[in-house]
């Protein structure tokens, strides 16, 4: 960083003498700075140019990280709440056609709570995650011990 400072010093000291030579040739007291700003000035606008667009990528990019997980945060809720969702309606469900409701391994209340997860609940969260029947499954299951508290 310093050997850049350096260079750059160096380069405007050349330009601002090279340019302002002719005008102290001159035998008034006056100095024009017309030439050192015409010579600079394309460079200068190079340069604000480029750290310009480098803020605007940089500030676009700690937006998008922001808005990234606040969007997979929703979706993470949204997902959780449709698995409960889909439980509450599938015990309802069942009771409502006189079954009981059994909870083992091939339950149809899970496959139900599933079901409907993937289909109506949150389908968006389950394509956003990438998320088989079988991780939906899972999260319903983790999700089981809450309804029954409840039921």
């Amino acid at each position: 960083m310093y050997a850049f400072r350096l260079f750059l010093s160096v380069c405007l000291a050349t330009i601002f003498v090279a340019a302002a030579a002719p005008a102290w040739a001159n035998t008034d007291s006056s100095v024009s700075l017309a030439p050192i700003v015409d010579l600079a000035a394309p460079y200068i606008v190079s340069i604000l140019g480029a750290l310009v667009a480098g803020l605007l990528g940089w500030l676009s990019k700690r937006l998008n990280d922001w808005l990234g997980v606040e969007i997979e945060g929703r979706h993470r809720e949204v997902l959780h709440s449709a698995a409960l969702t889909g439980l509450e309606r599938a015990v309802s469900a069942l009771r409502s056609r006189g079954e009981e409701v059994t909870f083992d391994l091939k339950s149809p209340v899970i496959a139900e709570a599933v079901n409907w997860v993937m289909t109506k609940g949150a389908p968006d969260a389950v394509a956003r995650f990438g998320l088989s029947p079988a991780d939906v499954e899972a999260i319903v299951r983790a999700k089981l011990m809450r309804v029954i508290g409840e039921v």
